[in-house]
């Protein structure tokens, strides 16, 4: 009798879990899986300071070649950008990445001693998600 009541426990946790997974998901997706792209700021490193106001290029890293950057000023003022090739060499100094897929934007001119932030528009993927969001990539100011 006790085993036959543990195992109709563990029986009703794992469906009550189960279906708990399930919840919000489109029919015939089972368990959501959501894909991040993953995005980095490589130049100028993020948090860094005293970046040259002449800067015209940001470079980032990520799986998704087609995510918009936009910059923003501490002021609010949100900076149009626009792919460019990635510059040879590389400006320094530059984070580093295991498995790097470098892209870059053109940068308008920048505003001395002023904090900028970036951030990228992509669209999470996966089961029942197609969702666009945000991620900031990080901020650096100018001398």
């Amino acid at each position: 009798m006790v085993m036959r009541t543990a195992f109709s426990l563990i029986w009703c946790g794992l469906a009550c879990g189960l279906s708990a997974c399930n919840l919000g998901t489109r029919t015939g997706c089972g368990t959501p899986i959501v894909y991040e792209p993953s995005v980095y700021l490589l130049y100028p490193e993020p948090g860094a300071t005293n970046v040259p106001d002449g800067t015209n290029v940001l470079i980032y890293d990520s799986d998704d070649d087609s995510a918009p950057i936009t910059l923003s000023a501490a002021n609010g003022t949100a900076l149009t950008t626009s792919p460019t090739s990635v510059p040879s060499p590389l400006p320094s100094p530059i984070a580093t990445r295991n498995d790097p897929s470098e892209y870059a934007v053109r940068l308008p001119a920048l505003n001395a001693a002023t904090k900028y932030t970036a951030v990228a528009d992509v669209r999470l993927v996966g089961c029942g998600a197609n969702q666009p969001t945000t991620f900031r990539l990080g901020s650096f100011t100018t001398k």
